[in-house]
């Protein structure tokens, strides 16, 4: 029994890293949408853009998760996204 929990938490760390990848990856990507856009001089913040996310997030959604959950994670990865695209701001 304890060598079934070990592996399923294994798996589950393997999981969480690559989480973890992927958003730093999302967000790597969004900073630099975010140059282009300063570039064109172009609103950093797009609702509608950020309602097509949400949506297409819940499209995806097979479960266990419900959609509220998965609206509030990826509200949780556009806001932290934000800050760290502030962050980059020139001064």
């Amino acid at each position: 029994m304890r060598q079934e929990i070990t592996e399923w938490r294994a798996a589950i760390d393997v999981s969480d890293r690559h989480l973890v990848q992927l958003i730093n990856i999302r967000a790597t990507l969004a900073c630099e949408l975010a140059k282009v856009k300063r570039d064109l001089g172009l609103a950093l913040v797009d609702p509608a853009r950020e309602q097509e996310v949400l949506a297409s997030a819940l499209q995806n959604n097979a479960g266990p998760l419900d959609d509220r959950a998965i609206t509030r994670i990826f509200q949780s990865i556009i806001e932290e996204t934000r800050r760290v695209q502030a962050d980059k701001e020139p001064a």
